[in-house]
């Protein structure tokens, strides 16, 4: 009976035992639950990182679409992001939850104002920006890859 239950137990293995969660992700059957703000593997990248860098692609803002290069970079401690439009050139305020971008309301000194959202899937961004100028809302898309 002894001999029996000791190959029972031989036979089971912690899957948690070679896996390390980081960034105060737990283990559990082999595989990391990760707090908010982390994702992988391994709760190795922070949500914010997803989104910065430059992405190449299009934007259409309610005419034909057009080549469009939009750069991201991340504020202090990763949030806010710093959204550069290029034309015109203002920084847009964001934040970022799982792989949403949230872009709030704001007014710039030329009285245009700005809000919107995004997400990411991979490589791939694409943002919904509306601009409202001198009473006129439109809506920009844009789309792109990293």
């Amino acid at each position: 009976m002894f001999s029996i239950l000791l190959g029972i137990s031989s036979c089971s293995t912690d899957k948690c035992q070679n896996v390390t969660c980081q960034n105060g992700g737990t283990c559990n059957n082999g595989n990391c639950n990760c707090p908010p703000g982390y994702s992988g593997a391994n709760c190795q990248t922070a949500a914010n990182d997803q989104f910065i860098g430059t992405f190449v692609g299009q934007i259409n803002c309610g005419g034909g679409a057009s080549a469009a290069s939009q750069p991201i970079t991340a504020g202090l401690n990763g949030s806010p992001f710093s959204i550069l439009l290029l034309s015109p050139p203002d920084n847009l305020n964001a934040t970022v939850s799982g792989n949403s971008l949230t872009i709030p309301y704001q007014t710039f000194a030329d009285g245009n104002t700005f809000s919107g959202s995004g997400t990411i899937n991979g490589n791939s961004l694409s943002i919904t920006l509306i601009l409202t100028s001198s009473g006129t809302t439109t809506t920009c898309y844009f789309t792109g890859t990293n």
